[in-house]
């Protein structure tokens, strides 16, 4: 018989298990907890995360610009009645470096990703107001100075609320192993491993460790169960 772990949440229930799959994060206290190191590289860039939310107008303003063929008098998609939203756009100009990540173009759901250079920059550096006009040039949109402010506080075609600004930071690392020492705590996703956002990587390998968890732990219980 495995030792019994008892594992308390952050709003005071207690569980008890005999096996526990560790899927908390790539900062994991439980790899923590039971002495784990991450090999590989802890800081490869630094970036700021811009949580942002769209109106409707701008939302298909977005939507047009990303899926006509500027080719073509209509688009492909167009034709088709589709709407094929590019996910990653890549920003290159005088006020903005950075990508615009499209979780969701029909209801504006979007994060935009900026460069990040500690100690010579701090979050001090990236106001609210700095970033609004950064996301406005990354967008292609130039509101006058005379209309920025009903633009913040209207709902015209530009108006576009800032949900949260956190900074992270890019990192590629595995855990030197993925269980305890007992055998009964097996890391999963990022627990057990970071990679750089390209790719989707880290979903991917989340899914595949869940997957290949499952059938182990089913094998390993139906074998205790019978004795075997």
């Amino acid at each position: 018989q495995q030792p019994i772990i008892a594992i308390e949440t952050s709003k005071g229930k207690t569980y008890h298990t005999r096996y526990l799959v560790a899927a908390d994060g790539v900062h994991s206290p439980t790899r923590k907890h039971y002495h784990i190191p991450m090999n590989g590289e802890a800081s490869i860039q630094n970036l700021i995360n811009v949580h942002f939310r769209t109106n409707e107008a701008l939302s298909k303003l977005l939507i047009g610009n990303s899926t006509t063929n500027p080719t073509s008098p209509k688009s492909l998609n167009e034709r088709n009645g589709e709407n094929h939203q590019a996910m990653l756009h890549f920003i290159y100009n005088s006020k903005l470096v950075g990508v615009f990540v499209c979780h969701d173009g029909n209801h504006g759901e979007w994060v935009l990703q900026i460069p990040f250079f500690p100690p010579f920059q701090t979050m001090d550096d990236f106001t609210e107001e700095k970033v609004r006009g950064m996301i406005w040039a990354g967008l292609g949109i130039h509101p006058t100075n005379d209309n920025i402010a009903s633009a913040i506080n209207s709902n015209d075609e530009y108006r576009f609320d800032i949900l949260s600004l956190r900074p992270w930071t890019m990192s590629s690392l595995v855990a030197q192993k993925y269980v305890n020492d007992s055998n009964t705590v097996v890391l999963a996703g990022d627990a057990a491993h970071a990679f750089p956002p390209a790719g989707g990587f880290g979903m991917n390998t989340g899914l595949q460790d869940a997957h290949n968890l499952a059938w182990r732990l089913t094998l390993l219980l139906k074998s205790e169960a019978s004795g075997s």
